[in-house]
């Protein structure tokens, strides 16, 4: 799935490692390994409309 386009009101959250804190829109940590949606290789950001459910995934 690809969203090409999130509206300037849209609030999407996402918790990463510390890591990855230095960039937090890279998808660089997904593409390192990859994940359930992208390939090895494919940045991927992991976003969710609830605070829980992104801490939860």
């Amino acid at each position: 799935m690809k969203i090409s386009r999130v509206g300037p009101d849209e609030i999407f959250h996402r918790y990463l490692t510390p890591k990855w804190a230095f960039l937090p829109t890279s998808g660089a940590g997904a593409a390192s390994d990859g994940g359930r949606f992208n390939r090895p290789g494919v940045e991927a950001l992991y976003l969710s409309r609830a605070p829980q459910t992104a801490l939860e995934e």
